[in-house]
């Protein structure tokens, strides 16, 4: 796999991009962090909430990301959200 780039750290095209409440636009899970990382509460609160997560809906749907969104169940808020991007962007880039 050396020389190749997993799919899961490409981005989408923007037809699959994640369009956040507050204008952000996620392409991929670089853009995804940073954004959890800025994002504020009330945003965040707006996509993960009793009804859902469309953050771990769009790694499923987007990039057959099934670990991740496992991952996103267990996070509890925000940060742990960004917690669990950063892990497996560590993860893929190492297998990489």
């Amino acid at each position: 796999m050396k020389g190749k780039t997993t799919p899961l750290l490409r981005p989408c095209p923007d037809s699959k991009a994640f369009k956040a409440a507050n204008g952000q636009v996620f392409r991929g899970y670089a853009d995804l962090l940073d954004g959890l990382k800025r994002m504020d509460d009330a945003t965040f609160d707006h996509h993960v909430n009793k009804d859902g997560n469309h953050f771990k809906n769009w790694v499923q749907h987007v990039f057959s990301d099934d670990k991740l969104a496992r991952d996103f169940d267990r996070a509890q808020g925000r940060i742990q959200t960004a917690q669990k991007v950063a892990q497996r962007l560590r993860g893929l880039a190492l297998r990489h």
